[in-house]
């Protein structure tokens, strides 16, 4: 790391950490493909980039469980044009028949919606990857110490 975490307050309560990294060569494949002109998209080639693995590492920093009622899962996908996200949707469809929707957030922003019938696939596909301290993600309580 670059710089130390840092905690940001919000009401005199922590709201969230930051901090800063290093940039590597090995990683500027990826950082080209996913910033142009410095502006965060999905790539032409994600149905390549997209495994098991990856989806996992992208639900835990941007998923969550719906709700418990629900019982299945979005990701924020803020920041994205719609023609980005409905080429993520067609390659979840067609690589793991996770069927989802696109849902209007605070009138500006669209998130992904992982259909109540794709969501036990979902979770299957991703559940081997999860770390234990974000596995609540997925409905499931924190692990007892």
């Amino acid at each position: 790391m670059r710089t130390s975490p840092r905690i940001k307050f919000k009401n005199e309560k922590p709201f969230s950490y930051h901090f800063s990294t290093y940039s590597h060569e090995l990683l500027r494949f990826y950082g080209e493909k996913f910033y142009i002109n410095k502006k965060k998209v999905i790539p032409e080639i994600i149905e390549e980039l997209i495994t098991p693995l990856s989806t996992a590492i992208w639900f835990m920093d941007d998923g969550s469980l719906k709700s418990k009622r629900h019982k299945t899962y979005i990701i924020h996908t803020l920041g994205f044009q719609r023609e980005e996200l409905e080429r993520i949707q067609e390659v979840l469809k067609s690589k793991f028949e996770i069927e989802t929707r696109l849902h209007r957030q605070k009138k500006k922003y669209l998130r992904l919606y992982i259909l109540s019938k794709s969501a036990e696939k979902f979770r299957n596909i991703v559940t081997p990857y999860i770390i234990p301290s974000l596995r609540y993600k997925l409905g499931n309580e924190m692990p007892k110490k």
